[in-house]
């Protein structure tokens, strides 16, 4: 699964996933990212969301597994996901 930043508004949201995951999972376009690794991410200030996008995310993206919590229209649904390696 790939996610996006939207600076405007703070936000880190779905951008792809394998079509089978994000169908199986209910994830569609506007889908945002609440919690990664019990790090809440959705009240950051613009300042703090920016320095979490440039020094943070990148660590945690590299890890083996991700434990997020997601929410479309208000709903949250929380997932792990694992990273796999496609030869």
């Amino acid at each position: 699964m790939d996610f996006k930043a939207n600076f405007k508004i703070s936000t880190i949201e779905v951008a792809t996933g394998l079509k089978s995951y994000t169908s199986k999972n209910k994830i569609k376009e506007g889908t945002v990212l609440l919690k990664v690794n019990g790090i809440n991410v959705s009240n950051f200030s613009h300042e703090e969301f920016c320095d979490f996008w440039t020094i943070a995310w990148p660590k945690i993206i590299d890890t083996d597994k991700l434990n997020i919590v997601i929410s479309k229209r208000g709903k949250e649904k929380s997932l792990t996901i694992t990273k796999k390696e496609l030869f």
